[in-house]
């Protein structure tokens, strides 16, 4: 860890409040610099994973064309572009690809739209407290 600030005065407003939380102190200069420095690192590497699920990217090709790309920030954006591309689902010539953060999170395939079928909870078995799935398609199984 680098040492960024050396006295508790040079730490911004923006993290003192996340730090008095973390530490569960009420004054700043009672939590020891070197914690100060390594709760704002933490958040700073957690903003920063943040971000990157914030990037999309719509992969497609029409079936006499090369692969194209388009990147957006935001799934809002990603979908409208995906429902562009797919003309509303009418054009069934086109294969696309919705991917955040370099995952594929949504298909298009010949006029059908495929969802990821995968679950965090499956493999668990009901001892876990996982009794059934849920897919992103609502089949329950």
């Amino acid at each position: 860890m680098m040492l960024r600030y050396y006295e508790h005065k040079e730490i911004p407003q923006e993290f003192r409040r996340a730090i008095l939380d973390q530490s569960g102190e009420n004054r700043i200069h009672k939590v020891p610099i070197e914690t100060c420095n390594q709760i704002i690192e933490d958040i700073e590497n957690w903003e920063a994973e943040a971000q990157k699920l914030q990037e999309f990217e719509v992969r497609y090709q029409y079936a006499t064309g090369p692969e194209q790309s388009i990147f957006t920030q935001g799934v809002w954006d990603a979908n409208i572009e995906l429902d562009r591309i797919t003309e509303y689902g009418e054009n069934k010539s086109v294969t696309a690809v919705l991917l955040q953060a370099g995952r594929p999170i949504r298909g298009y395939v010949k006029g059908r739209t495929i969802h990821d079928n995968s679950s965090i909870y499956e493999g668990l078995g009901s001892s876990h407290g996982a009794e059934r799935t849920v897919y992103m398609t609502n089949e329950v199984r």
